[in-house]
């Protein structure tokens, strides 16, 4: 990274910054931001209070680049610093943005112990603008109240600052608010790994100072009654959980019921209680593993199963009560992370037990649902317009999703209290990449590929030669792909799309490299020079395509796509044309084996085991394993596979024949959520997820622009 010509940390609000060894710290804790958005920053910070034009940025961050990519790219750029700064580009604090020109720095900053305010014609001009958006936004209110009676509410919202409520090292998740909006529920898991690795405890804490309180051991997704008295949370173990609840100070905790666990990793919010505090709405499946909802007697545990997906469907989660007690919504997830949410009556009123969907089309929605306090409409997180963010909609199957400005930075894991506050999580964590050698039942000590720092590289595959290695990586500002040789060096970057690109897959020549990519908006598959070059793309349905892999003979690239509805496994030729369809009961990541006789296949992101077909067209059969992820990839004699139990990352051997497995290494116990073996099968390198610290943060207020008054 190029050096600042400044000298000194730069302050300003709860940030510093250090020009020399590109670091950002708030609060003095070191916070991650990449390499553009931080150069980009530099540059406002040299010149405090005045215009620095889109040309000077280009000039100094972007030097030979396209202007097209250079718009899209600074853009991008733009929105991660605002994000990592917690500003608003409707409401700056920092980074403001001059229309038709470019960006100026607005808050103080000091430099040497020297304070440094923006030059007072800047000021001047500052409160110019401010006094006639104030006179602009009072002609706005007059004419809103002429307007309300015809439209009573409106799709925008006004968001207080976001604040910390404390900073935990491992990751905090899963928020509940009080009833009374005192107060905060939410699962800690000290050691970090991943995100949900079923070992978290369940921790309250009063919204404001002091110190968290444990109330449960072995926890996740809590849940607090509408009554204030208890906190449910569920209990991982094997293939099920335990739901229990405990009191909402603590104190002994009670079982009531054991739920299977569905094909779905990431659902959500898993619990919800109806208003009465005497039910909760959970998930559940059977032998299929498709996930429904169920509603579960706090008293006597007895469940009524209240939803019905169709077969094809990967399963209803996330449940969600409105604030009246009456409705219930949740999601139905089609394919991968691709998601209708669907509301349906649960007072006993409507005789109508059909859910409706209030969605029109499937689009990637992850994280949480929540009611909005007027039980009117629901606050969703969903990345898809490219950018993750809150979205709204209101209960109304006229009505569409509405993008809520200014919540690029809140995470997938909120709640949202009936007093208007919103609490999420926030997580400080990347992929790295690590090798360990494999022999003879024995493991090497596991050593990082490439130096670890705050950027993240992830999904790896080794070349056909073993020399080289292709990976994603976000050290450039975006995730692009990228290849070292075997031992790190040589780093180059093969691609430049200003866009979101992983699942690298070398053909079997190694000449050339298939990845996805969402650059059109949808994710596409595409092929590239394994030098770098003009990207060939092979895919152009509107659908999502991703998860790409060569044929062994390199006639064909396999891919996953939604397509049908449900993602299944397909192929094309690698000079693209027809596309045919492979699997017809679901298909994720796909794998030929060595002698490319079989295709080794994952039903979904989730599924716990590996599927194979006879090529060319035989019938779909289990093969066995346990796995998270893409991490398994086929050999000779078996399939390396890697497994999470009980907080434990372990690569396993599972024999073609007699399907026995065989623990080879120990890797740890991160996440690792893919996986590749060397051609010699001497050694593997794998993703593993680094959560260094993470953090639980408050919006005060977040509430309709309604003439000012709230919810």
């Amino acid at each position: 990274m190029p050096q600042s010509q400044q000298t000194g940390v730069i302050r300003f609000g709860v940030f510093e910054v250090d020009p020399q060894s590109g670091t950002v710290r708030k609060r003095g804790v070191r916070i991650s931001l990449q390499e553009q958005p931080f150069r980009v920053l530099l540059a406002l910070l040299e010149k405090p209070g005045e215009v620095v034009t889109r040309e000077e940025l280009q000039q100094q961050v972007w030097t030979g680049v396209a202007f097209g990519d250079f718009d899209h790219s600074l853009n991008i750029a733009i929105n991660k610093l605002r994000q990592t700064l917690g500003d608003s580009a409707d409401t700056p604090r920092f980074v403001e943005t001059v229309p038709r020109r470019g960006y100026r720095f607005i808050a103080p900053i000091s430099q040497n112990g020297r304070a440094e305010a923006p030059p007072e014609r800047v000021l001047r001009t500052h409160r110019v603008r401010l006094a006639f958006v104030a006179a602009a936004i009072l002609v706005l209110v007059a004419l809103g109240a002429l307007l309300v009676r015809r439209n009573r509410s409106t799709n925008e919202f006004e968001l207080a600052p976001s604040v910390p409520l404390g900073a935990y090292p491992g990751n905090v998740c899963c928020p509940s608010i009080s009833p009374d909006g005192t107060r905060v529920a939410f699962a800690w898991r000290l050691n970090g790994g991943s995100f949900h690795l079923f070992d978290s405890d369940i921790y309250v804490k009063l919204i404001g100072a002091g110190e968290p309180l444990r109330v449960a051991q072995n926890g996740e997704w809590p849940a607090w009654s509408p009554d204030g008295r208890w906190i449910a949370f569920e209990r991982f173990a094997g293939d099920g959980a335990s739901i229990l609840v405990v009191p909402a100070m603590g104190g002994p905790e009670r079982q009531i019921t054991n739920v299977a666990l569905g094909r779905v990793i990431w659902p959500g919010v898993s619990l919800a209680w109806s208003r009465d505090s005497k039910s909760l709405f959970a998930l559940d499946s059977g032998p299929d593993r498709l996930t429904w909802i169920t509603r579960v007697s706090v008293e006597s545990g007895e469940k009524v199963r209240i939803t019905s997906p169709p077969a094809n469907a990967h399963g209803d989660l996330a449940p969600a009560v409105s604030p009246d007690g009456t409705t219930l919504a949740f999601k139905r997830e089609v394919a991968y992370a691709l998601a209708d949410i669907y509301v349906l009556p649960v007072d006993g009123r409507s005789k109508d037990r059909t859910p409706r969907r209030i969605t029109t089309e499937p689009r990637p929605t992850v994280g949480s649902l929540a009611w909005t306090p007027d039980s009117r409409g629901l606050v969703f997180y969903s990345p898809r317009s490219g950018e993750p963010a809150l979205w709204q909609i209101s209960d109304d199957a006229r009505s569409r999703p509405v993008l809520v400005t200014g919540t690029a930075h809140i995470g997938s894991d909120f709640a949202l209290s009936a007093q208007g506050r919103l609490v999420y999580c926030t997580q400080n964590a990347s992929y790295h990449l690590w090798r360990i050698s494999l022999g003879r039942g024995i493991a090497g000590p596991a050593t990082p590929v490439l130096p670890v720092t705050g950027r993240s590289d992830a999904l790896p595959q080794y070349s056909p030669d073993g020399k080289r290695i292709a990976f994603a990586s976000n050290r450039s500002g975006r995730d692009e792909i990228w290849v070292c040789n075997e031992d790190g060096s040589a780093l180059m970057q093969v691609t430049s799309l200003a866009a979101f690109s992983g699942t690298p897959r070398w053909s079997p020549d190694g000449a050339k490299i298939a990845f996805d990519s969402n650059k059109t908006g949808n994710w596409d598959i595409l092929v590239v020079g394994s030098q770098g070059g003009k990207p060939l793309q092979l895919t152009t349905n509107r659908s999502d395509d991703y998860v790409p892999s060569w044929s062994r003979d390199g006639q064909w690239v396999y891919f996953a796509s939604t397509r049908t509805g449900r993602t299944e496994i397909w192929k094309i030729a690698p000079s693209g044309g027809r596309e045919f369809q492979v699997t017809r009961n679901g298909g994720f990541n796909a794998l030929e084996a060595p002698s490319g006789k079989q295709l080794y296949f994952t039903r979904y992101l989730g599924e716990g085991s590996v599927w194979r077909i006879a090529l060319p067209d035989g019938a779909e059969e289990p093969v066995g394993g346990r796995l998270l992820g893409r991490a398994f990839e086929p050999a000779v004699r078996g399939l390396y596979l890697v497994e999470e139990t009980s907080g434990r990352t372990v690569l396993k051997f599972l024999e073609y024949g007699s399907r026995s497995e065989t623990a080879v290494a120990t890797l740890g116990r991160g996440h690792v959520g893919a996986m590749t073996i060397s051609p010699d099968e001497r050694t593997a390198v794998y993703e593993l997820l680094d959560v260094a610290n993470s953090e639980l943060m408050l919006v005060e207020s977040f509430r309709r622009k309604r003439s000012g008054f709230r919810w």
